[in-house]
């Protein structure tokens, strides 16, 4: 939640220790995040095992009040036992709806403006991330990876040049970086089959119908562009086939109820 550029950095490091991925897809959304709130540093760094990819990541994302607790997490509790709210554990998250892998489904519908609200990124906060992106990038390149960014829908964001964020990340990246695939997904809105009434959660987020209909978009386009195998049907995907039977059977119960 609230995930910083540097804490994705940290992700993908630690991945790389033990996976071979052939497509590494970065959302482009994610620079120029602000500071995460304290629970949600915790969210980000409390499941990942010690090493370095850890380490710099708590000193590279988290402020600097934070990095006591993120490193002896029981000093989070202990210091303030008596505010401990339900952020600090997602109960819902981990335990209720552990099937959902971490994500909740968003309900909720709001018909999107004709012209959806830009975010605006500011230059700042785009450099500083910018070096985080060129240091994914050349991982990817060492592992033989491809690496897309992409921006999902509603909207692209902009800086205060009034670039938009992935011109400018091409701009900027393709002199260094020759294989990036940069990939808007407003570009491929009637592709998609998103409906403005329907799919959209506000002007900044799709919901869990729109979510869906993005997912089985790029699934397709991994196959056919890339490569990427279908494994669903293999042993390893028993674990998640069946978290995605409960998960439809929750959804088909909010559709039921009138909700969706």
């Amino acid at each position: 939640p609230s995930q910083p550029m540097p804490t994705t950095l940290a992700f993908l490091q630690q991945a790389l220790k033990t996976e071979n991925p052939q497509v590494v897809l970065l959302e482009t959304c994610l620079i120029d995040r602000p500071e995460p709130l304290s629970y949600r540093s915790k969210a980000n760094f409390d499941p990942m095992p010690w090493g370095v990819p850890k380490v710099l990541g708590i000193v590279r994302a988290a402020p600097v009040e934070q990095w006591e607790f993120l490193f002896v997490p029981l000093l989070s509790y202990h210091d303030r036992w008596d505010q401990i709210g339900r952020g600090d554990f997602n109960p819902e998250k981990y335990a209720r709806f552990s099937f959902m892998r971490g994500g909740l489904y968003v309900v909720e519908a709001e018909a999107l403006d004709e012209v959806p609200q830009r975010r605006n990124i500011s230059e700042d906060g785009y450099q500083r991330d910018l070096s985080y992106v060129r240091e994914i990038a050349r991982l990817c390149e060492q592992g033989d990876i491809d690496l897309i960014l992409f921006n999902a829908p509603p909207a692209d964001p902009v800086l205060p040049s009034g670039e938009m964020l992935l011109d400018r990340l091409e701009a900027d990246l393709s002199g260094e970086f020759t294989d990036i695939t940069y990939l808007d997904l407003n570009d491929h809105v009637e592709d998609l089959g998103l409906d403005p009434a329907l799919h959209y959660k506000d002007s900044s987020h799709v919901n869990g119908l729109g979510g869906a209909r993005i997912s089985a978009w790029l699934a397709r386009a991994l196959q056919v562009d890339y490569g990427v195998p279908d494994r669903r049907s293999e042993p390893l995907a028993r674990h998640w086939n069946e978290d995605l039977l409960r998960y439809d059977a929750y959804v088909r119960t909010l559709i039921e109820a009138g909700t969706e």
